[in-house]
C-alpha cells in the first residue's frame, strides 16, 4: 500500500473529507488530493505533521501490516532524513527514529503555541514545505551548538 493509499485510509477512517483532514495537518485540500492520488508524494515534514494531528507514530503511516515499509515509500523521502537499511524494522530501530520525529514534534508543538507566536509575532501560517524543514534543522542545530559550548565551558 502506498504512503498516498495509507493517507486516504488513514482520512476515511477518522470520517474527514480532504478539506477537513488538510486543516486538521495544516495543509491544502489540493495537497491532499494529490498525496491520495499518487500525483505527488508527502514530504518528511509532512508525514510528520499528518503523524501528529492524529497522535500516532509517523511510522505507523509507513510500515505495512508484515511490519515493513515499501521500497518505493522510502525512495520518496529524502536519504539523510532516513535511513533506507530500516526496510525491516526492528522496535529499538523505531525507537531511534522516533526520538528524532519526538523532537521536531515538541518543536512544532511551541511554534503552534499562541503565545509563542505573539511573542515573536508570527503566525504558523508563516510555514510551509520548504521552509519548514530548513527552520526546523536551524533550531536543532543551534540547541547542539549552545549545548557543545557548555559543555565545552565545563570542561
Amino acid at each position: 500500500m502506498s504512503i498516498g493509499e495509507k493517507i486516504k485510509e488513514l482520512r476515511k477512517r477518522e470520517k474527514l473529507n480532504q478539506e477537513e483532514f488538510g486543516k486538521k495537518v495544516g495543509i491544502s485540500k489540493n495537497a491532499v488530493w494529490n498525496y491520495e492520488n499518487g500525483k505527488r508524494e508527502p514530504s518528511l515534514e509532512i508525514l510528520t505533521k499528518i503523524s501528529k494531528a492524529f497522535d500516532m507514530s509517523l511510522l505507523e503511516i509507513l510500515v505495512d501490516e508484515h511490519g515493513q515499509v515499501d521500497e518505493k515509500d522510502f525512495n520518496t523521502l529524502n536519504t539523510s532524513e532516513i535511513d533506507k537499511r530500516l526496510i525491516y524494522l526492528e522496535p529499538s530501530k523505531i525507537e531511534a527514529i522516533d526520538v528524532d520525529f519526538f523532537i521536531t514534534s515538541k518543536i512544532d508543538d511551541i511554534l503552534r503555541n499562541t503565545e509563542v507566536q505573539k511573542k515573536f509575532n508570527f503566525s504558523y501560517d508563516l510555514f510551509n514545505e520548504d521552509n519548514y524543514s530548513e527552520f526546523i534543522n536551524f533550531i536543532i542545530d543551534m540547541i547542539e551548538f549552545k549545548l557543545n559550548q557548555l559543555k565545552k565551558n565545563k570542561n
